[in-house]
């Protein structure tokens, strides 16, 4: 998957990178986190790319609240009222910050699982 940059220095010229998202530096999480990895673009703070290898699942836990957008694969997401929602490519799902809910995040399919995560407040 591609990624642009405008960049533009002091004199006002500006050029526009193309760039790999496999070439980015993804930080892997630890413990049960392990095979999923998040790298933020630039100096964003409120963008994130998170990707999970295939068969990597988390326990169930709270999110950040925000909104999910899945770029690749499919992604299940598992609550703990034991439902499911499984988001395809171009499938977004807001959580608020007001939710109680525990979720559990699962990648089952057959490719890495390529998510945005827009935090919100």
């Amino acid at each position: 998957m591609a990624h642009y940059t405008y960049i533009e220095n002091d004199q006002g010229n500006h050029q526009i990178a193309l760039r790999d998202l496999s070439d980015q530096s993804w930080e892997n999480g630890p413990g049960a986190f392990k095979g999923i990895g998040g790298t933020v673009l630039g100096d964003a703070t409120r963008v994130m790319l998170m990707k999970f290898e295939l068969n990597s699942e988390t326990p169930l836990h709270r999110v950040t609240s925000g909104l999910f957008i899945v770029l690749e694969g499919v992604l299940t997401l598992h609550n703990n009222k034991n439902e499911d929602i499984f988001l395809n490519p171009g499938d977004s799902i807001k959580i608020p910050s007001s939710t109680n809910s525990k979720w559990q995040l699962i990648n089952t399919g057959t490719v890495e699982v390529l998510f945005a995560l827009v935090k919100m407040e």
